[in-house]
């Protein structure tokens, strides 16, 4: 039987946030002793070097060729090139939705072709926001992994399904507890994408006195809500890279985290979902208390599942106001809840995540050989 697994990883390239799990991902992968070869393909960048090329050559020569569709073709074009030329024994997509379906078609087609009966697994990371991409994408993978342990259990109620839970993690070289410069001293530091519920909690908070930094993507904000919360001088239009995120998490006072209830249709419109829909912590909580950080939420079951009370609980914007005050001020039940939650988190690791999917990886790739040889 097969112990060790030759693994290619995909996934979009930088220009998504699911970037940075495609690399922890690599680096945790790395370290596992049972994958014997490992490498990755970051597909949009292979796109974005494609459109760079056209139009560098429309600067210099004046000549258009091709267009978007042409770069994702050349992209698909190499990433199958890439399969057939090293031979993996499994393909783990992170984020399996921004993949055009037929790269998925032909990839299934291919291995029919060269015979070589090869895994194909993704890293669901945005379940349950965008079920819809996710249940289109879904019929394509033999092994599927989500992010919310609800949704893997609807989709696999018996557990007789290689669908399974995989919690979002930290990185241990990028997400640790320490001192920072002082620039990264705030009281209060969220960054994340301001999805109108969330637009709504902030600008019901009065930030008067208050040394707070909301950084992120405001697009989706309403104006009104937009210009109240900046004339308190809180907000930054730009995001931030993920290690320069950890350190305002070990430098401010309280990290607030705040749950998604919207996602994307297929057609990438906007829509809502309603909340008990999800289940698990999101990413930031993870990061953020690994990085020493003491959290302000909103609750979701998964939360005080894991934490208790380590990491208080809001629901409006004037809660999350009066524990941004009241915590502000009562320094030492701040650092002690940190602390208790610092070390609940020790181990969700990526390195530890990533021994989990390479022996399900391998469990995966063992069954088929048995049912290949049953067959036979």
């Amino acid at each position: 039987m097969q112990d060790t697994l030759k693994l290619m990883v995909v996934a979009p390239g930088s220009i998504y946030s699911t970037f940075d799990t495609y690399n922890y991902y690599l680096d945790g992968l790395g370290q596992q002793d049972d994958i014997s070869d490992l490498w990755g393909f970051a597909f949009h960048n292979v796109i974005e070097y494609h459109k760079l090329g056209r139009e560098g050559m429309y600067n210099t020569y004046g000549i258009m060729y091709g267009d978007e569709t042409h770069d994702i073709v050349r992209a698909a074009r190499e990433l199958i090139v890439e399969i057939v030329l090293r031979k993996p024994d499994a393909l783990l997509f992170i984020d399996g939705s921004k993949f055009p379906p037929v790269l998925l078609e032909e990839i299934h087609k291919l291995r029919r072709e060269i015979n070589r009966n090869f895994i194909v697994a993704c890293y669901a990371t945005e379940a349950p926001y965008i079920n819809d991409i996710i249940d289109k994408y879904a019929v394509f993978y033999d092994v599927l992994f989500v992010n919310d342990k609800k949704d893997a259990e609807r989709r696999n109620p018996n557990n007789d399904r290689f669908i399974f839970y995989l919690p979002h993690s930290y990185s241990e070289t990028v997400h640790y507890a320490g001192d920072v410069d002082d620039k990264y001293n705030k009281d209060v530091f969220f960054c994340g994408t301001v999805f109108p519920e969330r637009a709504k909690i902030l600008s019901d908070v009065d930030w008067t006195d208050i040394d707070a930094l909301l950084c992120g993507t405001w697009a989706l904000t309403d104006d009104s809500e937009y210009n109240k919360i900046k004339e308190f001088g809180v907000v930054s239009d730009s995001g931030l890279p993920n290690y320069e995120v950890a350190q305002y998490y070990r430098g401010s006072k309280i990290a607030i985290n705040m749950n998604r209830t919207f996602g994307w249709t297929p057609k990438l419109d906007l829509q809502h979902i309603e909340a008990d829909l999800a289940y698990s912590v999101g990413p930031r909580v993870i990061e953020a208390v690994a990085c020493g950080a003491f959290v302000l939420s909103e609750p979701r079951p998964e939360i005080t599942d894991i934490f208790g009370e380590s990491i208080p609980t809001f629901t409006t914007g004037k809660e999350l106001e009066n524990l941004i005050r009241y915590y502000l001020t009562h320094e030492d039940e701040r650092i002690a809840k940190a602390k208790q939650a610092y070390d609940i988190v020790q181990g969700m690791t990526y390195n530890n995540r990533s021994k989990f999917v390479a022996d399900m990886l391998l469990e995966a790739i063992k069954t088929r050989r048995l049912t290949e040889v049953t067959n036979g």
